[in-house]
C-alpha cells in the first residue's frame, strides 16, 4: 500500500480577524478557523457558523465543534478522522503539520475530562491537539481524535 500522506498539503486559505488560525484536515475537506475564548465563551464559539473553540486542554490543546458542522467545504465529522490522517494548522506566521496517532469514543466526565472505561484519555505530548465533537446529540460521549505534532512547513 502506498502511504500518500507525504503529498498532503496545506489549503490556501485567509486567518479572519481574531482567530488564532485555521485547522484544515485536507482528507476530510475541512478548513476551518480557531478562536481562543476571550469576548465569547467556548460555547458561543462552537455555535457559531463555520467556527471552532480552541483552548487548553490538560497539558494540550483542543479544538472542538458542534458534530456535522460547516467545516469549509467539509463537516467536522471527528469520526471520520482515521490514524495516520494529516492535519495543518494554518497560523499567521507559520503552518504546522499534524498527523493523527488516535482516535476514539470517551465518556464526557466533569471538568472536561474525558475516559474510556474509567480510565482517562490524555495527549502524550503538550504539542498535540485534541479534536472533538458529541456523539450526534449525545453530550454524554465525543469522538475524539489527537493528532502529534509532525513539524513546521517549509
Amino acid at each position: 500500500m502506498i502511504d500518500l500522506s507525504a503529498c498532503v498539503v496545506p489549503q490556501k486559505c485567509d486567518i479572519p480577524q481574531g482567530a488564532v488560525g485555521v485547522w484544515q484536515i485536507p482528507e476530510l475537506d475541512i478548513i476551518i478557523p480557531v478562536y481562543a475564548k476571550g469576548k465569547k465563551t467556548e460555547q458561543q464559539i462552537i455555535n457559531d457558523e463555520n467556527s471552532s473553540a480552541y483552548v487548553r486542554w490538560m497539558t494540550a490543546f483542543q479544538i472542538a465543534d458542534h458534530y456535522d458542522s460547516k467545516a469549509g467545504r467539509g463537516k467536522w465529522r471527528i469520526d471520520k478522522v482515521r490514524p495516520l490522517m494529516v492535519a495543518f494548522f494554518v497560523k499567521p506566521n507559520e503552518t504546522l503539520r499534524y498527523e493523527c496517532y488516535r482516535t476514539c469514543v470517551a465518556d464526557v466526565k466533569a471538568y472536561g475530562l474525558y475516559t474510556i472505561n474509567g480510565i482517562a484519555v490524555t495527549p502524550y505530548s503538550s504539542r498535540d491537539i485534541m479534536c472533538n465533537c458529541c456523539v450526534g446529540s449525545d453530550n454524554k460521549r465525543n469522538f475524539l481524535a489527537v493528532f502529534r505534532y509532525l513539524g513546521r512547513m517549509p
